[in-house]
């Protein structure tokens, strides 16, 4: 029997059901691999973006002697593949139990060593998970139920100890935490308080740059620099006499040669201004710089919604 009778109630409902679902049924809403939301499709993520780094994603010697019984990878072709540098990257089962594990499994060195392109592997994965719960929970509030838990965690541990969990602990870097983004990237940036903000390192107690690098460490002027969206390169009288600038002087007042540039301006818009990268329209927050403390927290973003949809993550490495 139909329900709802299209000319005495105006509607039918079998009908709104079927030109509802009709981009699902059509296969618009979810790739083949995907099967309905039962499982993730990441073989292109893994043969784009996992491939190309191979310091971040090498296998280590002794999980290469391990063997589970599969020769082939997605590709139909030999699986953990040794290239002519002697590195042996992984499977696509190998990058599935690696996400299954933890990315704060890999070392902190070798996603150090392949930085811009980790930092552009976390956009993009952000950007597929948020899409993929959009689509499969589309009442759930990812940014605020998932991903806000994820980054006051975050910011709590590492303004605590200059570090979490995969990443090593830092004392210089704590001061970073709250600096979620770099000056002039909103509308109350520290350029509004003459430098304001919380500062790692207090100048009022300085009469010269001189006494700044006597009395600080090069490592804590560095994380307070880097706070502030300055260079921080150079010795330690360097960075004490950049640092010592914003003394008396407004960050919006300061010579743009002693800001450290930003890493995504070159393709931050396209056409009509939109932004052209994988995250465009995902929500997705694109890292302002490949500071550690930036890909880090992209990092926490992706376990967070990983972990969200964990059960489907294990469905599909299986």
């Amino acid at each position: 029997r139909r329900h709802g009778h299209p000319l005495a109630d105006g509607y039918d409902i079998a009908s709104l059901i079927s030109a509802e679902t009709s981009a699902v049924r059509g296969g618009e809403v979810y790739s083949p691999e995907e099967m309905y939301g039962k499982y993730l499709d990441l073989v292109l993520m893994y043969q784009n973006e996992v491939r190309n780094m191979r310091a971040a994603f090498a296998v280590k010697e002794n999980e290469e002697e391990k063997d589970d019984g599969d020769d082939m990878d997605v590709d139909g072709e030999e699986k953990r593949k040794k290239g002519e540098d002697g590195v042996t990257m992984p499977s696509y089962l190998d990058f599935l139990n690696i996400l299954s594990r933890g990315l704060n499994s890999l070392e902190e060195k070798g996603k150090l060593k392949d930085r811009r392109k980790y930092a552009r592997f976390l956009r993009e994965m952000e950007a597929y998970l948020r899409g993929f719960l959009d689509r499969t929970v589309p009442f759930l509030d990812v940014q605020g139920e998932v991903v806000g838990a994820a980054l006051r965690s975050f910011e709590d541990e590492w303004a605590r100890t200059g570090g979490v969990a995969g990443w090593e602990c830092r004392p210089a870097e704590a001061s970073m935490a709250n600096a979620k983004k770099a000056p002039g990237e909103d509308g109350q940036s520290d350029k509004e308080n003459g430098g304001g903000g919380e500062s790692g390192v207090d100048l009022s107690g300085y009469k010269t740059a001189d006494e700044l690098a006597e009395a600080v460490d090069g490592d804590a002027l560095k994380s307070e620099l880097a706070r502030l969206g300055m260079k921080c390169g150079g010795t330690v009288r360097d960075r004490a006499a950049r640092l010592f600038l914003t003394k008396d002087t407004p960050l919006d007042k300061l010579p743009a040669k002693v800001f450290a540039k930003k890493k995504g301006a070159a393709k931050k818009k396209g056409v009509d201004g939109a932004e052209t990268n994988g995250a465009a329209g995902s929500g997705a927050a694109e890292p302002t710089s490949d500071r550690r403390i930036d890909i880090a927290r992209s990092e926490a973003v992706v376990s967070s919604l990983l972990d969200q949809l964990r059960p489907t993550l294990e469905a599909t490495r299986r």
